[in-house]
């Protein structure tokens, strides 16, 4: 019974947290300068194959992405994520603690969780563009790091996901590039100066 009561304990705490976890909602720091549109050199459609997801596209226009999933040659779906402002803490807390109170809020909000802030920082040597989830589910958000250069004379689009649940935050790098033809000789390469996780490698976990 004791070992009962130990278990039920555990199991309640852990509830707590996910629960806890799941309603936060990030705050931008007031001294990070965001900005308003994605580069235009990263503007186009960029491509990536991994060993189970196959092929997957990006469209960045001026405040979009658009993020497609393919089996074969055909999209399965299409998601859409849009560059935004950083929120006032005043409408965090409010459309927080108010989304479900009417369908106006609640479509506000949808629009919120699908939605980044991004500035550029720097992270083991090279210029990232931090997109930034202000607004998330499940305790799970879907930041992410872009980086635009120049391989051989072609443009590369590398992306790193954030996992701050791990020991190393920093998942490995994937790296799309302009046409399916090059994005298929670039499977399972690396280039100098990369961070590379075997799992990152293998999924698309790309917003």
């Amino acid at each position: 019974m004791k070992k009962i009561r130990i278990f039920l304990f555990t199991l309640l705490a852990i509830m707590t947290l996910v629960i806890f976890g799941a309603s936060q909602n990030q705050k931008a720091n007031a001294k990070t300068k965001y900005i308003s549109a994605f580069p235009k050199s990263m503007y186009g459609s960029w491509y990536v194959y991994t060993k189970h997801k196959n092929l997957n596209r990006l469209i960045i226009k001026k405040h979009h992405i658009y993020v497609s999933t393919y089996k074969g040659e055909k999209a399965l779906y299409t998601d859409t994520w849009k560059l935004r402002k950083p929120f006032s803490e005043k409408y965090i807390d409010y459309i927080s603690a108010n989304a479900f109170n009417s369908k106006k809020n609640l479509d506000e909000y949808g629009a919120d969780i699908s939605s980044f802030q991004a500035n550029y920082t720097k992270k083991f040597g090279h210029k990232w563009l931090f997109l930034f989830q202000s607004f998330h589910q499940g305790g799970v958000n879907r930041n992410g790091f872009l980086n635009i250069s120049k391989i051989n004379g072609k443009s590369i689009l590398s992306y790193m996901v954030l996992v701050p649940a791990l020991h190393n935050p920093y998942a490995g790098t994937l790296h799309f590039t302009k046409s399916r033809k090059l994005a298929k000789q670039m499977i399972g390469k690396k280039i100098k100066g990369f961070q590379y996780r075997r799992m990152n490698n293998h999924y698309f976990n790309i917003f």
